[in-house]
């Protein structure tokens, strides 16, 4: 890979610049290939819709590795701009409740099932059967909806070039209850383990800033979804034990013991 310039790393994946107008998202050895092409075809599907996002121009292989080219997005992500403006903090939680609501008002087909997704992930939480069984209920009671829901909607998906921005790695995009996709963005906001790609000075602002930045995008996004902490807190448990599914080791002891407090107790005073 050394004549290409890589310019981001994921959980999932590594972006490299391909020509100047092109990105590379390229997967590691072993990624399973039916996924890798599920995701080029949703990114294009949800591009098509009218969402902020590049177009794909298919899936390639680069030294045995398979990865999807896109058009380049200008800008920079919403955490590095965070990072180096922390005292825009509230104005970013802000906008990051408005571009979500943006993104839960289009409606497509063809688009994989929140409740299959969070299904196939609480089964492969390591946690005991009761609750998994208890999330597994939850979710069951829980309504289902056609909004287009990203699945991992955070500041670091997010680049922003001036007063425009544009949504990347619909890697989990489903269709679903948009109640359910804010739950997520709020656990993630609050529980996500930094990458660790990240810099000394982006953990120092995650650190110190997630609570405020969490505080005003809920607060955002509630205002304009008209929900309540009541709405929301039923997805809690679904959505905590299936990030639990996605094996994050940082994040276990946290989501085990929001897990537990979940399970156990009717009200969760972090959602006030």
């Amino acid at each position: 890979m050394g004549d290409l310039q890589l310019i981001g790393k994921g959980r999932l994946a590594e972006v490299f610049a391909w020509g100047d107008t092109q990105v590379l998202k390229l997967f590691a050895v072993g990624r399973d290939a039916a996924a890798i092409e599920a995701e080029a075809s949703i990114s294009q599907t949800v591009h098509d819709a009218g969402v902020a996002t590049p177009a794909t121009h298919g899936v390639i292989e680069v030294e045995g590795r398979r990865g999807i080219v896109y058009d380049r997005a200008p800008g920079t992500s919403m955490l590095e701009q965070l990072s180096a403006m922390p005292w825009r903090l509230f104005m970013f939680g802000r906008m990051l409740a408005e571009l979500h609501s943006s993104i839960h008002q289009c409606r497509v087909d063809h688009l994989p099932s929140q409740h299959e997704q969070l299904e196939r992930l609480i089964a492969q939480a390591e946690i005991p059967a009761d609750r998994r069984d208890a999330a597994l209920a939850r979710l069951r009671e829980l309504p289902k909806g056609m909004a287009v829901c990203h699945g991992d909607f955070h500041p670091d998906n997010v680049l922003i070039n001036g007063d425009d921005a544009t949504i990347i790695d619909w890697t989990t995009a489903c269709v679903g209850n948009p109640v359910g996709d804010f739950a997520r963005t709020s656990l993630i906001l609050q529980l996500g383990a930094p990458l660790p790609s990240f810099s000394l000075w982006t953990r120092i602002t995650i650190h110190i800033g997630r609570g405020l930045f969490h505080r005003s995008y809920t607060r955002r996004y509630r205002r304009m979804s008209r929900l309540s902490p009541r709405d929301v807190l039923p997805w809690m448990l679904p959505i905590a034990v299936a990030r639990l599914g996605e094996n994050i080791t940082a994040e276990r002891d946290q989501l085990i013991a929001l897990i537990d407090q979940l399970a156990e107790a009717k009200t969760l005073g972090a959602l006030h």
